[in-house]
């Protein structure tokens, strides 16, 4: 039943059939209904104040979520602004005053923004705290000059996390081996690597017999 439920409030597009799915006890249910892209924004203003963390952060991930509830959250603690600064209709404009914050944790949740200019996720990736370096790191709209200076940031843990963003830059994911990287990602790097065709599935049947000592760069060869 749960998951037929589960179904129906990822799916469903009637006002009302998601309006009682976001009333109902269990928070897997209400946090599907915040995730999903034809949930009315009165509907996610509400979700945003779930009593559950994981609702509240998709309630303010989904694109529909009213600006001024976006801006709420940015002033908040823990997740919400994190999850807030990371919606895609959020503008620059937001978040630029927590950019030039003096708090690194301000920044951080600036760094998040899918919608800043390259000048400024290239100067928050040559931030001194790593949190904020992280940040942008995850972020997949920080762009190829930013997470080119990351791929060789000095805490091992930033480097990893630009190896775990859908937009590594191709020439860091070259130099990795296969074994370091989840197969959607050795995948997703020959795709971005090479135009469909014959080439291409090559690189696919050598990935399947890769080693954990192969890297990408010698699946295209």
């Amino acid at each position: 039943m749960t998951e037929l439920l589960l179904q129906q409030a990822s799916t469903a597009t009637s006002a009302d059939d998601l309006s009682a799915l976001a009333g109902h006890g269990d928070a897997s249910i209400r946090e599907a209904v915040a995730h999903n892209a034809a949930t009315a924004p009165t509907l996610l203003a509400a979700l945003a104040g779930d009593r559950s963390m994981p609702v509240r952060a998709a309630a303010l991930g989904n694109a529909a979520c009213p600006r001024e509830v976006l801006l709420s959250a940015l002033r908040g603690e823990g997740v919400e602004p994190h999850a807030a600064a990371a919606n895609p209709s959020l503008a620059r404009d937001d978040v630029l005053d927590l950019m030039r914050s003096e708090n690194p944790v301000a920044r951080a949740v600036a760094a998040g923004n899918p919608n800043l200019a390259t000048q400024d996720y290239t100067q928050l990736a040559a931030d001194a705290d790593v949190e904020v370096r992280a940040a942008v790191a995850a972020n997949p709209g920080a762009g190829t000059v930013a997470l080119m200076r990351l791929s060789g940031d000095a805490d091992p843990s930033v480097v990893e996390i630009v190896a775990g963003n859908p937009r590594a830059p191709l020439p860091f994911l070259g130099r990795r081996r296969v074994g370091d990287l989840a197969p959607w990602q050795a995948q997703d790097f020959i795709s971005r690597s090479l135009p469909a065709g014959a080439a291409r599935d090559a690189a696919l049947g050598r990935l399947a017999d890769a080693g954990d000592e192969d890297t990408l760069d010698s699946l295209l060869a």
